[in-house]
């Protein structure tokens, strides 16, 4: 879908945050995750990204896959076995692209794995950060 009719897109363009990310999530989540569903803080975080995310789209450059080759650090790439196919498609490119690349898939998780199952989330991360340190 181009940006121009992506709702979320549109409602980040009229400054409707939380309307943005309800779109976001309606489109990478089953529809039964409702913003309203969750934690105050998640909801507050995810509304807060959505600005940062319009102020990006104007300030910053597009990150390719050249730019992800170039990558030296070791980074860990985390989904829920349950995320949406075109999310676990973007890291599987993801993966395909950044050297030292590790990926993670947590169990009877989606889209968010570390609200889903955060201990699993956590010792995948904790692990990584052991191996690397």
């Amino acid at each position: 879908m181009r940006k121009g009719n992506n709702p979320a897109f549109k409602a980040l363009e009229r400054g409707d945050l939380p309307a943005a990310v309800k779109h976001k999530l309606d489109a990478i989540e089953d529809k039964d995750v409702l913003l309203d569903k969750l934690p105050a803080k998640t909801r507050a975080m995810m509304i807060d990204d959505a600005r940062t995310v319009g102020e990006l789209r104007t300030r910053f450059p597009v990150f390719t896959r050249d730019d992800l080759r170039r990558m030296r650090t070791p980074s860990l790439l985390i989904n829920g076995e349950s995320s949406a196919l075109v999310l676990r498609r973007i890291e599987e490119i993801l993966a395909d692209s950044i050297p030292n690349a590790e990926m993670a898939k947590i169990s009877g998780a989606g889209h968010f794995p570390h609200l889903d199952k955060a201990e699993e989330f956590n010792a995948s991360v904790l692990g990584f950060v052991r191996r690397h340190s």
